[in-house]
């Protein structure tokens, strides 16, 4: 009901150069607030529109959205890129790209170079030729790949190479627990990894100055998090200096 009667917000929360405080990058996340229960948690709801099959209705009401706001983005940003978290339920559905591309291509095909595809499932996306098929028909088309949440779950260093990743965003996990030896030295090797291999790395968490000049520090140049900004509807993203 939320969906059709299109109660379901999108905020975007930016990723910014450290040096520069420049934004790359918007992540589109979904909000509900509920009339009667407030706020509804993403992880709740979304986990409730996969298991009654409504996930492919909801990530189009994102896209949807995202495609309206992108002409005012762009004017403001034009070199960024707005980032659609993906499941991989969606991405096992055969035709999810080729509707996905038609889709952007009505609203206009310049907006390509301008989305880019968050996935975290890697493991069910490996195993998955069509999920493999969408994501390389992404790129094809000038989108780009990240792959969110690297170094905790199923997004690891044995799944970096089997996917078409542009992007790697580092779990927030890892800022909390900078202060532990053993978390700063994987997240060095994470910082070369991603240098040597040409993908653009992205530090999820970033909440405090300390933590911006320890990462600058190691080699990170690109970060999200409360620091910088919080998730804003874009009209009052424009207004912000990034």
């Amino acid at each position: 009901q939320a969906l059709a009667e299109r109660k379901l917000n999108v905020v975007y929360h930016p990723s910014v150069s450290f040096k520069e405080r420049r934004l790359i990058s918007a992540e589109a996340l979904s909000r509900w607030i509920h009339p009667k229960l407030g706020s509804i948690s993403a992880e709740e709801f979304i986990e409730i529109a996969e298991r009654n099959e409504l996930i492919s209705k909801l990530g189009n009401h994102v896209l949807e959205q995202v495609l309206m706001d992108l002409p005012g983005f762009i004017n403001k940003w034009p070199t960024a890129k707005i980032a659609i978290n993906v499941s991989g339920l969606e991405l096992s559905k055969p035709d999810f790209s080729d509707e996905k591309i038609k889709k952007i291509e009505s609203a206009s095909s310049r907006f390509m170079h301008h989305l880019e595809w968050e996935v975290t499932e890697t493991r069910k996306i490996i195993d998955n030729e069509a999920a493999k098929y969408h994501l390389n028909n992404f790129r094809a088309k000038g989108m780009t790949i990240a792959m969110d949440d690297f170094g905790t779950g199923e997004s690891s260093l044995n799944r970096l190479n089997q996917l078409p990743f542009d992007k790697i965003k580092i779990d927030r996990s890892f800022v909390l627990n900078l202060e532990k030896p053993a978390y700063m030295n994987i997240l060095k090797s994470m910082v070369q990894l991603a240098h040597s291999s040409n993908r653009q790395l992205v530090v999820e968490g970033i909440e405090t100055e300390e933590e911006l000049q320890l990462l600058a520090e190691m080699g990170c140049e690109i970060g999200q998090g409360y620091l910088f900004c919080k998730p804003q509807p874009l009209r009052e993203l424009i207004k912000l200096q990034l």
